[in-house]
């Protein structure tokens, strides 16, 4: 990404992912990451921290941050492609004396991915691997995390939950129905 302006909004994305998905990033990382300094991936890291909340701490022996609670998201609106309006509301709520956007409740989902670069592709989405080739997802849009599914061109299982399978199957007969000669 070097050479390319990168807004802090998606520094903090990325290492909210790297973080998530036990990466274990650092500010020399981000740093060589993005081309900027040490000392402004620092500034990052310390948003993440106090601005957003971010439960985070650092390992010695990894030398890099991992997050102490698994359930941390990060707010809706650092995710919107809309930057200015996050900015602002950033901006708005620290006025009012801290973070107060509301955020949704993710999805969860179990799937079992038969190959390695479709689970690669899934990245954003995976938190962890929980057995040979199946992997719990994180997500907040049923219907692009199905999109995401389908568009891999794999042959991935929802292993659950029961109400996430029954609509891949609903919208694949959908599409199969449509598609027929």
């Amino acid at each position: 990404m070097k050479g390319r302006k990168m807004f802090p909004k998606d520094r903090i994305i990325w290492l909210h992912e790297r973080i998530r998905c036990g990466g274990y990033p650092n500010a020399a990382l981000e740093a060589e990451r993005f081309g900027i300094s040490e000392r402004q991936a620092h500034r990052d890291i310390q948003m993440l921290r106090q601005d957003l909340g971010a439960p985070l701490s650092f390992d010695r022996a990894r030398n890099g941050f991992f997050y102490t609670a698994s359930d941390y998201s990060l707010p809706d609106y650092v995710k919107s492609s809309d930057v200015e309006s996050g900015v602002s509301l950033i901006a708005s709520s620290e006025e009012a004396g801290g973070v107060s956007a509301q955020m949704t409740i993710p999805y969860t989902a179990e799937i079992e991915v038969p190959s390695k670069l479709a689970a690669v592709e899934l990245g954003r989405y995976i938190i962890r691997k929980t057995g040979k080739n199946i992997y719990l997802c994180e997500f907040r849009n049923p219907d692009l995390f199905i999109g995401m599914l389908l568009a891999s061109g794999e042959r991935i299982s929802v292993r659950s939950p029961e109400w996430l399978r029954k609509r891949v199957v609903e919208a694949c007969s959908a599409l199969a129905e449509a598609n027929k000669d």
